[in-house]
């Protein structure tokens, strides 16, 4: 059963990474793309540092979050960390593969979702050699990139 999920869950990240790459719509000096992977890059460095207020302040809608909420947060944030210690030897390096475009929703016009929200490809090394690219959606909250 468990196995089942493995492979549930590897199928459906693949399927979205290849529909995402398939609808790319990015150049090197597009400069949304650009500060969208800078957040990104900024927010897992404060993760990876164990400075986690200033990795859930990179979030969007943070904020507004209740407190006993924002402390569950910040305890999953360790373990996630300790976790990956665990399996792999922790993280020891990442950077930013590529950053694209959101395609806009159904129903929604392609302005409503234009510039709004990216998706930056995150590639993090783990000491054990292994690596994983990870998928971390982001949206523009007035002028600044936030993580979803």
């Amino acid at each position: 059963m468990m196995r089942m999920r493995k492979v549930t869950s590897l199928l459906l990240c693949t399927a979205m990474a290849l529909f995402i790459a398939c609808g790319e719509k990015q150049t090197a000096e597009d400069p949304n793309l650009a500060n969208a992977s800078k957040s990104v890059k900024e927010g897992y460095e404060h993760l990876l540092a164990g400075q986690y207020e200033a990795f859930l302040a990179t979030k969007a809608d943070a904020d507004s979050l209740p407190e006993d909420y924002r402390e569950q947060i910040l305890t999953n944030y360790k373990q996630f960390l300790h976790s990956q210690q665990k399996v792999h030897g922790g993280i020891t390096s990442m950077s930013i593969s590529r950053a694209a475009y959101a395609e806009p929703r159904e129903g929604a016009s392609p302005a409503d979702t234009l510039d709004k929200e990216i998706y930056v490809f995150l590639l993090l090394n783990y000491a054990d050699s292994t690596q994983e690219e990870v998928v971390v959606p982001t949206v523009r909250r007035n002028s600044t990139w936030k993580l979803k």
